[in-house]
């Protein structure tokens, strides 16, 4: 990755701190960032507001879902939950499956087998649906781009809802319902929801119209909160609330799936954060829709015996491990294949194994900070996945090139797409020119946003508790970064079977910290002397019985201005 270009916050002034209250100088510092400016707006972020206050009948068609399923209901027609194969739609088919089935509904799940169907609703699915005699078809994090798809299964006498939060493509699928916030016409206060949440705002509409205990909907709030952090969505307004009362929900032990998968996981029980959801949870869900069958993901979730939770979680844990091996040998693949391009977009073809293309992508993007695109190269038939950096929406880009593709769809980080093998040197030329014209031929460095500079003298103590109220920290809400100046490196050493992480111990301030750099080991040789440091700071659950200890963002030579 290029150098980060640090950037460090304004330091409020004392009006602005005055119109916060009486919140510690860093905290206050820290709202602001975050864009919270009165007293009002900061204590709704810090409790979570009143929580899903927003009326899931403001989401387009959403009356339209609840009727047809309803009527379903009371028919007994049986109705097929159709989920993508991520941690996003693998949690909203069991959410969608689990609070259907309590309301009454004959419901079963379907996902996908990645390598054999591919993304997105097909048609040979819809097929056997309809030899099985099924209903109605709600899709989950997936189908509105689905035109074709949907045309197949109305000719075919299925209806189908669906619950996504894709980008809006030029054409939408006729449906009975497509509930999707981001739609133009939507007077949903807050478009961010991850597909599992547009599920969780279904169930809370079916038990608004049925009249049921609102209680009930939470029951799921586990499942909504690992899609919605696996899925990068931001943690702010609804989706966090969501994410807060599901880690609740998680370290009450509840689901016996997620037991197990935590176990597995070493995860310490009663102490998972969203951190681990998005770095351990979600990945381990994600893994065997990668290289198996996310149907496994599935019945994990779902499963209320002790035995069976035990097997799946270790199956998940070994196909886990095989997936970081997959994807590192992907990995040095690519790089070798990129060489010295230096062109605005990163995009290599090859056997890329489909399960990691988009995992690959996310490390390229980091490494060379742009938009990248790996691809599974086939004989007639390619599949690509792509990533990108904030300046960029990859999404927008593609849609540049939309004639080129059999289907294409994502997010403005993160997007993937179908095209004939022959079309992609025509591809690479047009991407490129498409990202040239987002980036107005600039061409941007990694920004480390930095929220205040301190001392570390200011951590121990009561500031810790009032920093623990800004979590949960993801998408939207990051985690904040402190910068402290002139610290001593009085030791340092690398960990783990190839130096891949950096321990430091620095002092400041009469006492000596430990700091970690984990994935930057190999830049053990620019740690000198006297440094300024960037971190965010944690308690390390596993040494030292829940010290504080640094994680290093970045550092530089003592004295370098900031900007």
């Amino acid at each position: 990755m290029p150098p980060y270009r640090w950037q460090l916050a304004p330091v409020i002034t004392a009006e602005a701190r005055a119109a916060l209250g009486d919140f510690h100088p860093l905290i206050a510092q820290i709202l602001v960032n975050r864009g919270l400016t009165d007293r009002v707006q900061a204590l709704s972020f810090l409790t979570y507001g009143e929580g899903p206050t927003y009326d899931p009948f403001q989401l387009p068609d959403m009356g339209a879902a609840v009727d047809r399923l309803q009527h379903a209901i009371a028919h007994q027609e049986p109705v097929v939950i159709y989920g993508d194969f991520d941690a996003d739609g693998i949690t909203g088919t069991a959410l969608l499956v689990q609070g259907l089935r309590r309301l009454g509904a004959v419901v079963s799940p379907y996902i996908p087998h990645r390598e054999t169907e591919g993304y997105g609703v097909n048609t040979g699915a819809l097929d056997r649906f309809r030899a099985e005699d099924a209903k109605v078809v709600v899709s989950v994090d997936t189908g509105t781009s689905a035109v074709a798809e949907m045309a197949h299964a109305e000719f075919l006498g299925l209806d189908t809802i669906v619950l996504d939060h894709h980008a809006i493509p030029p054409e939408l699928p006729k449906t009975i319902a497509l509930v999707n916030p981001y739609r133009p016409e939507s007077r949903y206060p807050f478009p961010g929801l991850a597909g599992v949440g547009v599920g969780f705002k279904l169930l809370q509409a079916m038990h608004i119209a049925a009249g049921r205990p609102p209680e009930e909907v939470e029951d799921y709030l586990d499942l909504a909160a690992i899609g919605t952090v696996g899925d990068l969505a931001p943690l702010t307004h609804e989706n966090r609330w969501i994410v807060q009362q599901g880690l609740a929900a998680i370290n009450r032990g509840g689901r016996l799936g997620l037991q197990a998968l935590s176990r597995a996981a070493g995860l310490q029980p009663g102490a998972i954060d969203a951190g681990d959801l998005g770095f351990m949870i979600a990945p381990r869900l994600n893994a065997m829709g990668r290289l198996d069958h996310a149907i496994h993901s599935y019945q994990l979730l779902c499963s209320d015996d002790g035995t069976e939770a035990s097997h799946l979680a270790d199956m998940l844990e070994a196909t886990n491990t095989e997936r970081k091996r997959v994807t590192r040998d992907a990995i040095e693949h690519a790089r070798a294949a990129i060489g010295t391009d230096d062109g605005p977009v990163v995009l290599v073809a090859g056997p890329y194994p489909a399960g990691v293309i988009g995992l690959v992508a996310s490390k390229l993007a980091e490494e060379r900070y742009r938009p990248a695109v790996v691809v599974e190269q086939g004989e007639e038939f390619s599949r690509g996945s792509c990533r990108s950096i904030p300046e960029v929406s990859i999404v927008a880009a593609l849609q540049h090139c939309s004639d080129l593709f059999v289907r294409y769809g994502g997010h403005p980080a993160a997007a993937g797409f179908t095209i004939e093998t022959r079309r992609l040197p025509e591809l690479r030329q047009r991407l490129a020119n498409a990202v040239e014209r987002e980036l107005s031929g600039a061409r941007p460095d990694p920004i480390l946003r930095i929220d205040a500079e301190t001392t570390l003298r200011a951590f121990p103590g009561p500031l810790m508790g009032e920093l623990a109220r800004l979590e949960p920290y993801g998408q939207g809400n990051r985690e904040p970064v402190f910068v402290t100046r002139n610290a001593v490196v009085a030791q340092k050493r690398t960990l783990g079977a190839g130096g891949d992480h950096l321990e430091l111990r620095v002092k400041e301030g009469g006492a000596i910290w430990r700091a970690m750099g984990f994935g930057m080991g190999k830049r053990i040789d620019t740690v000198l002397g006297q440094v300024d440091l960037a971190y965010t700071i944690a308690l390390d659950r596993y040494h030292g019985g829940g010290t504080l200890q640094l994680r290093l963002r970045d550092w530089r030579p003592a004295g370098q201005a900031l900007t």
